[in-house]
């Protein structure tokens, strides 16, 4: 759960559940939709209809979008990516994208962003790329991760599985000292 530091009001847009196992799904993304979507697929929707419905979030000017993954399963290691973005034209409507991706190779990946940032402005990432990496297992692939990102865009980077939510390798850089 990512949870305020200090004692503080809930503020949806910081505190919600980033994953949640439920049943044989794992459910992941970046804002209080992870528990929609988990409570949709525990009550037998398939995992392309239980990421439909989905907005962005009314924050401008970013607009920040909802992105969601639902990986496990029964269904031969494919896994799913919803996006729920702002129009990149003048319409308000919800833009969504769901991704269905097979089986990975050990080393390739898709990676959804919410944002992309050339370290002055910050503006609204692209859908999905496709990504190869270099660690040779599990526990090298956080390390990967954090590395790959300029140090002024280092939040936070987990790596976890269907079935592994509490063994999870998470890298997140230390709350400023005041």
């Amino acid at each position: 759960m990512v949870a305020p530091s200090e004692p503080s009001a809930h503020d949806h847009l910081r505190h919600y559940v980033a994953a949640r196992q439920s049943g044989q799904w794992l459910v992941f993304g970046n804002g209080e939709q992870v528990a929609v979507v988990a409570g949709r697929l525990e009550s037998g929707e398939l995992p392309a209809l239980a990421l439909d419905g989905l907005d962005y979030e009314p924050d401008p000017p970013i607009f920040t979008p909802r992105l969601t993954v639902v990986a496990g399963g029964q269904v031969g290691g494919r896994a799913w990516f919803g996006a729920a973005r702002h129009s990149s034209g003048e319409r308000t409507a919800t833009d969504r994208l769901t991704l269905e991706v097979g089986q990975l190779e050990p080393g390739e990946g898709v990676l959804m962003t919410t944002y992309r940032s050339d370290g002055n402005e910050i503006a609204t990432g692209d859908p999905f790329t496709e990504a190869r990496i270099t660690a040779g297992s599990r526990r090298g692939l956080p390390d990967e991760l954090w590395d790959s990102l300029p140090p002024q865009l280092r939040i936070a980077a987990a790596v976890f599985s269907p079935g592994g939510l509490a063994e999870a390798d998470i890298r997140q850089t230390e709350p400023a000292q005041s």
